[in-house]
C-alpha cells in the first residue's frame, strides 16, 4: 500500500481500497468502495504541484459537465488534500489500436465537438497558465533549442484568442472509455484552449494515417466551419512540444520509466 493513503484519514470508516489500478507519476489510482458505492479513488502525489494542476476548478467542471453525460460522476472530492471519488463506471478503456476503428473514431469526433461547444458557467483558466508554469519549471534549461522553438511556436499560435473554448488537452486512448456511450476521464487539465490542440492531441498519440485523419475530422467538423490543415499541422507539432515539455520536467523531478525514456528520445529526434 502507498505512503500516500495517509490521506483518506478523513474519510476513514466510509471508504474501502480495492486494488491498485494505476500508479502514475502524478497520482494513484484505486478501485474503492464508498458508502457502499462501487468508485475509482484518485490520490495525489507531491510530484503534482510541478504540473499546476488545479483540482479546485476541475471538481468545479465535472460537476457543471455532469449532464453531457461525457464525464464520471463525483462521489467525494477534497481537493486541498489530493483527493477524489468518482462513481466506477462499467466499461473497457480503448487502447493505441482500439482508438483508432472508424466507429470509436466517429464517436471521439462528436463528442469532442459537443465538448467544444459547452459553456461552463465558471472563470476557466487558459492552456498558457500551464505553458508558463512549464517556462517557470524549465528556465534551468532555457538554452535548449527544443524550448525556445516550441514556445516561440506556442507564443505564435496563442495569439488567436477568439477561437479559444472549453478543451480537454489529454485526449489519448487511456482516458476514452466504452460503456453503454462513450466517456472521457482525467479532466484535470482541461481549460481554455484552441480546439485544434485535442484534434492535434488525438491524431499524433494515435499516429493516425491519412484515412483514419479524414475519417476523423468529417465527422468533427459537421457543422462547424472546415478545419485548416495548415493550421492543424502547426498544432500537431506543438502537442509534440508539450509531451516534450512534460517528459522534461518529469524527469527533472522523478525517475522515468523505460517507456518514457523511448518516448522522451522520439521526440527530440523529432523536434531536433
Amino acid at each position: 500500500m502507498s505512503d500516500n493513503l495517509y490521506k483518506l484519514k478523513p474519510i476513514e470508516g466510509l471508504i474501502e481500497i480495492g486494488s491498485l489500478i494505476k500508479d502514475g507519476p502524478v497520482s494513484q489510482i484505486y478501485s474503492c468502495f464508498f458508502k457502499g458505492d462501487p468508485g475509482i479513488i484518485r490520490i495525489d502525489k507531491s510530484l503534482r504541484q510541478h504540473f499546476n494542476l488545479n483540482r479546485i476548478q476541475e471538481t468545479e467542471i465535472l460537476q457543471l459537465i455532469q449532464d453531457q453525460a461525457y464525464a464520471p460522476e463525483i462521489l467525494y472530492s477534497k481537493p486541498k488534500g489530493g483527493l477524489l471519488i468518482t462513481r466506477l463506471i462499467e466499461g473497457q478503456l480503448l487502447t493505441q489500436q482500439s482508438i483508432r476503428q472508424a466507429d470509436y473514431l466517429k464517436l471521439l469526433a462528436e463528442a469532442m465537438r459537443s465538448i467544444h461547444q459547452l459553456k461552463p458557467s465558471i472563470e476557466l483558466t487558459q492552456f498558457n497558465d500551464f505553458i508558463l508554469n512549464y517556462q517557470a519549471e524549465l528556465r534551468d534549461l532555457r538554452n535548449s533549442k527544443i524550448l525556445s522553438r516550441g514556445f516561440d511556436l506556442f507564443r505564435e499560435l496563442n495569439q488567436d484568442q477568439q477561437s479559444l473554448c472549453f478543451c480537454h488537452n489529454d485526449l489519448n486512448h487511456t482516458n476514452v472509455l466504452i460503456s453503454n456511450s462513450l466517456k472521457i476521464l482525467d479532466w484535470e487539465y482541461s481549460s481554455l484552449n484552441n480546439p485544434y490542440f485535442d484534434l492535434s492531441t488525438v491524431i499524433e498519440f494515435h499516429n493516425l494515417n491519412e484515412g483514419e485523419v479524414e475519417l476523423f475530422l468529417s465527422h468533427y467538423e459537421q457543422g462547424l466551419a472546415p478545419i485548416d490543415h495548415k493550421l492543424l499541422q502547426s498544432w500537431q507539432l506543438m502537442s509534440q512540444y508539450i509531451n516534450m515539455f512534460w517528459l522534461m520536467i518529469l524527469q527533472k523531478y522523478d525517475t522515468i520509466s523505460d517507456n518514457e525514456k523511448s518516448w522522451m528520445n522520439d521526440l527530440e529526434k523529432r523536434l531536433s
